[in-house]
């Protein structure tokens, strides 16, 4: 449950924007009620923070491996350079998506 909560509000942000985000919009998004969503999550603020959570390991993730696949130094900061302008911000991008 708690992934098909995340995934809809990685949803909404991704259309809307976080501050768009609401417990009343991911409860219609899954179609349950908003009570259930406090038996995962103490607020919407814990969900935003285990989205930038999930976002910014991801990132590190792929960072760390264009950087490894590099032949050099330089090549491998060019790389890292490109993923983060190709994702745009982990906030929006796919890079959100487990």
């Amino acid at each position: 449950m708690k992934t098909k909560i995340l995934a809809a509000a990685r949803e909404i942000a991704q259309k809307e924007g976080f501050s768009h985000i609401s417990i009343r919009k991911i409860a219609q998004k899954i179609e349950y009620t908003p009570s259930i969503m406090y038996h995962y999550f103490a607020n919407k603020d814990e969900i935003v923070s285990k989205l930038l959570e999930q976002g910014s390991s991801k990132l590190n993730m792929d960072l760390a491996d264009e950087h490894q696949g590099a032949q050099d130094p330089v090549e491998g900061l060019k790389k890292m350079t490109r993923r983060l302008l190709v994702s745009r911000t982990f906030l929006y991008s796919p890079v959100m998506t487990t």
